[in-house]
């Protein structure tokens, strides 16, 4: 009895079972193209005979908890530390898990459904990738944790990068899904074929549904070797194309010094306002922008606020020329409460400098983190707006430096910054995050959003083992600063600065989308070319020998 005889004769469930627990635990941690891969395709090579074996609904459902399970294992020690009550905190984190799970096998058997039912073998193997795309590209729009509900997100897509200002974030999911493909085909050649003994046997290794999937498989196999080469060549562009680092001082670009202000915390005390401007006074006269972290300051009221902000830009008048993104939780009365007792608390950023008595922008948060946020806190409906630093570079010449910002888990979200009209050149990114795992996760967001735009952001994490760095376009791609300890750095931006959006910041997740199912119409019109039209009026005749000859068509 071969290898092969057990995994998909004798305990094909079970099996595939603990490889999807086990590729979803790795998949999951690493959030890179390979493991991920890896555990796409494991779940496709299971796909036939979890849809053509008996007891599908059964055999799904214990597929879906085992990625569930994997899930909520990895995630299980930053959930832990989410709320004040770890045991719901981990209850939520399943009950998500179980969601996006769900989710991931009905897109395995949609696709495995589908597949059977497309004679043409490059609408085959491109077809899955579209649906994954389209699919967590749809999740992230209704989710309230956007691109993180993805069931394994890819942070890093490796030798694509070049193209994400044109096909966004869906790229990932599509390039990822497309690798899973070749590797399960490759995989499924090895483990649906038999030898000579395994044909012997009294017991046939397979159904003659999965046989019948397989076999298209195999007529599809030209397809799979297309495939793996568009693959292969779309990755020359990220050799040929070096993105270096934008050179600080150079006659095509403007030096703009760039600040972190994470002051240390005192032992017995919260940080306050005069904390972050004693920090930020170290920094006026070496940075041109400085940054504050998500929730610095709290205000208590509007006035209070608004005295604070007055403070600021007194000091930078007598101080600095700098501009400051102060990031702050506020506090207001409800309008719509009579007796005035209701507050409502929201967490914001305030642009500041010395030319002007008002703040020169102001931003509210969009997307709350679900109950550790939204049960306290109020969410904006204002999309992200664009500043325009005049950065002077003499007393003759200023350059105009385009600024905008948003605030954490709005990094998430695949339109952050869909309503721009342009495209900035710095975007100021306050956080706060609660553990490492997840300050790695939304550092890898802010970098997507970054090089989506074409742009760079400034993240500044004020978590514990927050990460805080410059990255995105001819930026480094690993973080300066883990944890408290303010910092400084000088970055280049093109000048003159080409404010023309991206293809992706201009038409959104539309052309990707367009992109990947015009993939399978290609495949499918191709595959209609190639009919043998004869055999068609035959079939159509209704006669046993038409629809004979019929099936037998590629």
């Amino acid at each position: 009895m071969s290898v092969r005889h057990i995994i998909v004769h004798k305990q094909p469930h079970t099996i595939a079972n603990a490889v999807a627990f086990g590729t979803g635990l790795a998949a999951i941690s690493a959030g890179t193209l390979l493991p991920v891969t890896l555990h796409l395709a494991s779940l496709l090579v299971y796909g036939p005979v979890l849809l053509h074996r008996r007891h599908t609904t059964w055999h799904a459902f214990a597929l879906g908890l085992s990625l569930a399970l994997s899930k909520t294992v990895d995630w299980a020690i930053p959930a832990w530390h989410a709320l004040s009550n770890p045991t719901s905190s981990l209850a939520i984190l399943f009950l998500a898990s179980t969601v996006t799970s769900g989710v991931t096998v009905g897109v395995l058997l949609l696709h495995t459904w589908a597949r059977s039912r497309i004679a043409a073998g490059w609408s085959q193997v491109v077809l899955f990738p579209a649906l994954w795309a389209y699919a967590w590209y749809f999740v992230s729009l209704i989710s309230p944790i956007g691109r993180l509900s993805s069931w394994a997100p890819v942070s890093d897509p490796m030798g694509y990068e070049w193209m994400i200002p044109f096909t966004g974030p869906t790229l990932s999911d599509w390039v990822t899904a497309a690798w899973a493909v070749v590797l399960s085909e490759v995989a499924g050649a090895w483990l649906m074929g038999s030898t000579q003994a395994e044909e012997d046997e009294e017991t046939p290794l397979l159904p003659d549904s999965v046989k019948n999937a397989q076999s298209q498989s195999h007529r599809g196999i030209g397809a799979v070797s297309q495939l793996a080469v568009m693959l292969l060549v779309m990755m020359i562009p990220s050799f040929v194309l070096l993105d270096a680092r934008l050179p600080v001082e150079s006659p095509d670009t403007t030096a703009l010094r760039v600040a972190c202000i994470l002051p240390p915390r005192p032992a017995h005390r919260g940080l306050d306002i005069q904390d972050y401007l004693r920090e930020s006074s170290r920094f006026w006269n070496t940075a041109d922008v400085l940054l504050w972290p998500e929730g610095a300051v709290t205000f208590e009221s509007e006035a209070a606020r608004n005295a604070a902000f007055s403070n600021v830009i007194e000091l930078l008048k007598n101080n600095s020329k700098a501009i400051m993104g102060v990031s702050y939780t506020d506090t207001s009365s409800d309008s719509s409460d009579p007796t005035g007792k209701k507050l409502l608390h929201r967490n914001g950023l305030a642009l500041l400098s010395r030319s002007s008595p008002e703040p020169h922008l102001e931003y509210y948060k969009r997307n709350l983190v679900p109950i550790a946020e939204s049960y306290g806190m109020i969410h904006s409906s204002e999309p992200p707006e664009m500043f325009t630093y005049e950065l002077q570079i003499s007393k003759k010449e200023e350059r105009p430096i385009p600024i905008t910002t948003s605030i954490c888990l709005d990094f998430a979200m695949p339109n952050t910054f869909a309503q721009l009209q342009s495209k900035p050149a710095l975007i100021l990114a306050p956080a706060k995050t609660w553990d490492r795992s997840v300050a790695q996760v939304m550092w890898e967001q802010a970098k997507q959003r970054a090089l989506e735009l074409d742009s760079t952001v400034l993240w500044c994490d004020g978590g514990e083992s927050g990460l805080s760095g410059v990255a995105g376009k001819g930026q480094d791609s690993e973080p300066m600063q883990i944890g408290e300890g303010s910092w400084t750095r000088a970055i280049g931006v093109e000048f003159p600065f080409n404010e023309r959006r991206t293809v992706y910041g201009a038409g959104g997740n539309a052309i990707a989308m367009s992109l990947f199912f015009g993939l399978i119409a290609v495949g499918m019109v191709d595959g209609v070319n190639k009919l043998d039209w004869e055999k068609i009026n035959l079939a159509c005749c209704g006669t046993d020998y038409g629809v004979a000859h019929l099936s037998a068509l590629p």
